[in-house]
């Protein structure tokens, strides 16, 4: 089975290429004439809009979650008035661990 082809594949190929469209030279575009050069297109500033709007809402969530603070600032008569209990309870309960203490070794 031999195929044989007495046309000229070279040839054909040049023909065909001479009778393409040639296509039009490339034009290079001026950025800097253009019209709206150097100003921010619309869909960013609706773009930032969205995102200072998420991280709002994701400061808000953050500041509601924190804990509460759990001290109370005290002025020196409070301040004053506990300690004199606390060492009143204190006295209190080492009586009567000694008295214990006592009635235990006896």
């Amino acid at each position: 089975m031999n195929l044989t082809s007495k046309t000229n594949f070279v040839k054909a190929n040049i023909s065909k290429a001479n009778k393409m469209m040639s296509t039009k030279p490339f034009e290079q575009s001026k950025p800097f004439t253009k019209k709206d050069y150097g100003e921010v297109p619309l869909y960013l500033d609706t773009i930032k809009a969205t995102v200072t709007a998420e991280k709002d809402y994701f400061n808000m969530l953050r500041e509601s979650q924190k804990p509460k603070p759990t001290h109370i600032p005290l002025d020196n008569d409070m301040k004053n008035e506990l300690l004199e209990g606390l060492k009143k309870k204190y006295d209190q309960l080492s009586e009567e661990y000694q008295v214990s203490d006592l009635i235990l070794r006896i």
